[in-house]
């Protein structure tokens, strides 16, 4: 296996519905973001727990994001969950080839066990947005994987636990593949693969869509984009417009308002990513920021707490800014703290006499 599999499993739900996007994104550089970071250090937490090994709030995970309490408790229910529908070993973390599929299919599973004659899938998810079990692409490419460990079983089970996310099932949902479905997606799946590589893959538009890597590239988003705006038409020939016509106008505003997003939101990311390697554009350039005020590595919280009275360690700790308003000196943390800094896109004729910095630089503001 390589290091990256161009069909890789937690994908599955894009190319698996177009193979398309496959090649468009072959190549393009992998960039993450504050909740994806978020989900890597909650990934982490969960498999430290099901092994028994202990962490606190406030401890940073080794992508250096803080642990918090939401991720202890997702932790302590993905463990539990899994706990109670196994009878024998629980493996986190796999790392599974899946030839059914495609010799370039491989990826890591968060979990799986063997109880009985059933196989129990489990995926981890930290995210807001509610993800579907029934039919999911994901967990069944990786259940295809995992029947090497369990040749001999009757039943497949695949489950997501998500504890953050609103569902009318709750944070822990599984289901119980019927063989003919788990058959009829792995064939699927296996067919998009063979046409992503292919002269002429498909390319299809639809929800996937919205995690694709490639929208900003894709001819088929492209033109989905242009045919929702030359096709956006009310007729206001009449003298008031009736309620079945402002409905219709929203359910078009709202279609388009999606996919302009959509297309903002990738093209944003593509600049930003061209534009700090160094690549040059007459119309946008990128700005400094400074962000929050944060807390140094290892910063003495007991010791500020003992000379100042204030508390900082709560079920997580307080920011700094917030530790200002509660009524600890500036003198006292200060050798403890630093601004973050980012980038943003800005317009190339507005960056003359833009404020760059706002506030003053001693913690006030």
């Amino acid at each position: 296996m390589g290091e990256h599999s161009r069909f890789s499993p937690s994908k599955a739900h894009i190319w698996g519905n177009c193979p398309g996007c496959v090649p468009i994104t072959a190549g393009r550089k992998h960039t993450t973001n504050a909740a994806a970071d978020e989900g890597t250090a909650a990934h982490w937490v969960t498999e430290q727990y099901v092994h028994g090994i202990s962490t606190s709030v406030g401890v940073p995970a080794p992508n250096n994001i803080p642990v918090t309490n939401e991720m202890l408790q997702g932790a302590k229910l993905f463990r539990d969950e899994i706990s109670a529908r196994s009878q024998g070993a629980i493996y986190t973390e796999c790392k599974l080839s899946i030839p059914s599929i495609h010799e370039d299919c491989f990826g890591t599973l968060d979990a799986f066990t063997v109880s009985n004659d059933t196989l129990y899938i489990w995926d981890y998810k930290f995210g807001w947005n509610p993800v579907d079990v029934h039919g999911n692409l994901q967990l069944i490419a990786y259940a295809s994987g995992a029947l090497v460990y369990a040749p001999r079983i009757k039943h497949i089970s695949i489950g997501l636990i998500q504890p953050r996310a609103y569902h009318k099932d709750g944070p822990v949902r599984s289901y119980i593949v019927p063989i003919e479905e788990f058959n009829t997606i792995i064939e699927k799946l296996r067919n998009a693969a063979e046409n992503a590589t292919s002269k002429s893959p498909r390319l299809n538009t639809g929800q996937h869509c919205r995690y694709c890597d490639g929208k900003l590239m894709c001819p088929a988003y492209n033109k989905l984009t242009r045919d929702i705006m030359d096709e956006f038409s009310v007729d206001y020939s009449v003298e008031a417009p009736t309620i079945d016509m402002i409905g219709r106008e929203l359910v078009d505003l709202l279609a388009m308002e999606d996919i302009i997003k959509r297309r903002i939101s990738a093209a944003n990311a593509e600049l930003t990513t061209q534009l700090q390697n160094g690549g040059v554009c007459n119309t946008w350039v990128l700005n400094t920021s400074v962000g929050r005020w944060m807390w140094v590595d290892n910063a003495p919280f007991t010791e500020i707490e003992a000379i100042t009275g204030v508390t900082i360690s709560k079920t997580t700790h307080i920011t700094p800014k917030q530790a200002v308003k509660e009524g600890i000196a500036w003198d006292h943390i200060k050798p403890y703290v630093y601004k973050s800094a980012g980038v943003k896109l800005v317009p190339a004729e507005n960056i003359d006499g833009v404020k760059l910095f706002g506030g003053t630089n001693d913690g006030r503001k």
